[in-house]
């Protein structure tokens, strides 16, 4: 038993550098636990540690919705006014990017069934030849040299990936990277969203369903247009909020993923040369680097009415922090969870891809990114090197390296 309470601030990026101990603090001591650290942050919240917890709040939004906010402190527009125009501003941002985790069924449910075909884990077939031409593109360009993992292959992958899904020219790349980092900022408790380059964005976006509109191609954002469940169709601001989504979800959290697994696997040499020996194995340790880096480290719900759990009685409006990255180390769930282990066969039961309705839809996406680069990275760099500390970037959110120096030999 842990006797000491440990520091326990799931809001403080610091608090993610060393957690362990206040993890299984949690777990042992205190599985839903009240934080309340007013006036630093606005409002307490009920911390939930353990898996199964988790699972039974992600299964249940009649009870715990996420119409109420998902992040902490989620679209906090900059420069709010009360003129008809910011007004009019700030109400078109708020729509266009509720996005489908903010949404509780019944709409949720209209959601996932006019999109579900395009996300269906047999698609991905007839996308591993793509991406697996991407992910040896980026390492013929890295090949015996020095470079940043972080740019040159982790953030490529997807950035190129979803680039090309969407039917755009590679050469958005940079503005895809802005409009992403103004995205995630708005996920943070200290930052407001950047007005400005979200309204380009969907600006650029609006003018990019219009033309699919009149001009149809193989693309996503034409699929998006053409969606359809018995005669039901996505508005324009649904659309743009979709193509919110396939910019934050398929880019960022499957770069972390992507970065932090080379880390990790730098850091456990030996489960490095076991992939090496017996590729066979990469789907159960994909899905190990997705429990071990849990790219998204929380979800948010918002008590509907009273419910106890794990002890405590939550009130109605109460706000619930579900920690991944706790959930994901419980022994309940993992047999010994602080370690990493290429062939746990328990791993598929982490919660990186949260659970139950809202479950990712580009898991399958995810996974196929991860294998295919391990596959090529460990076939041509069995021997890679990490030669200088990774950075790792301040954030309470997302679980992202921001520099990984890698000798790629």
């Amino acid at each position: 038993m842990i006797a000491e309470q440990p520091r326990v601030d799931v809001l403080d990026p610091e608090f993610y550098r060393d957690p362990d101990a206040a993890i299984a603090w949690l777990h042992e001591q205190a599985p839903v636990y009240w934080f309340d650290a007013r006036p630093k942050y606005p409002r307490p919240m009920w911390i939930v540690s353990r898996w199964e917890d988790c699972r039974a709040i992600l299964s249940d939004p009649a009870t715990f919705c996420s119409s109420r906010g998902k992040t902490l402190d989620y679209v906090t527009v900059s420069g709010s006014g009360t003129d008809s125009a910011t007004m009019e501003r700030d109400e078109r941002i708020e729509i266009a990017t509720r996005m489908p985790g903010l949404i509780d069924p019944p709409d949720h449910t209209r959601h996932r069934l006019l999109v579900r075909d395009h996300f269906r884990p047999r698609r991905m077939h007839d996308l591993e030849e793509p991406v697996r031409q991407i992910v040896n593109d980026s390492l013929d360009l890295v090949d015996g040299q020095v470079e940043d993992f972080v740019t040159a292959v982790g953030d490529r992958i997807p950035l190129y990936l979803t680039i090309d899904l969407m039917g755009l020219d590679r050469s958005m790349a940079d503005d895809f990277v802005r409009w992403s980092n103004a995205i995630f900022a708005s996920f943070e408790p200290d930052k407001e969203t950047d007005t400005p380059t979200l309204l380009e964005m969907l600006d650029f976006f609006e003018e990019e369903v219009e033309d699919r509109r009149s001009n149809p191609r193989d693309d996503l954002i034409t699929d998006l247009v053409q969606a359809e469940h018995e005669g039901d169709r996505f508005s324009m601001d649904e659309i743009l909020m979709w193509c919110w989504v396939l910019l934050t979800s398929g880019q960022e959290t499957t770069a972390n993923l992507l970065s932090g697994g080379t880390h990790v696997l730098f850091q456990n040499p030996a489960s490095r040369r076991r992939l090496v020996a017996d590729p066979s194995l990469m789907p159960k340790a994909v899905a190990e680097m997705l429990r071990w880096v849990t790219p998204t480290r929380y979800g948010m719900r918002t008590a509907t009415r009273p419910v106890d759990l794990g002890g405590q009685t939550i009130q109605e409006d109460d706000l619930v922090f579900l920690s991944y990255t706790s959930a994901n180390r419980d022994p309940s769930a993992f047999a010994d969870p602080f370690v990493f282990d290429v062939a746990r066969e328990d791993t598929r039961e982490h919660l990186s891809f949260a659970f139950g309705p809202h479950y990712c839809l580009g898991a399958p996406l995810a996974r196929l990114e991860g294998q295919i680069l391990f596959e090529e990275m460990l076939r041509r760099f069995p021997q890679y090197e990490v030669v200088d500390e990774p950075i790792w970037k301040v954030s309470t959110h997302s679980n992202r390296l921001e520099s990984l120096m890698v000798q790629f030999a």
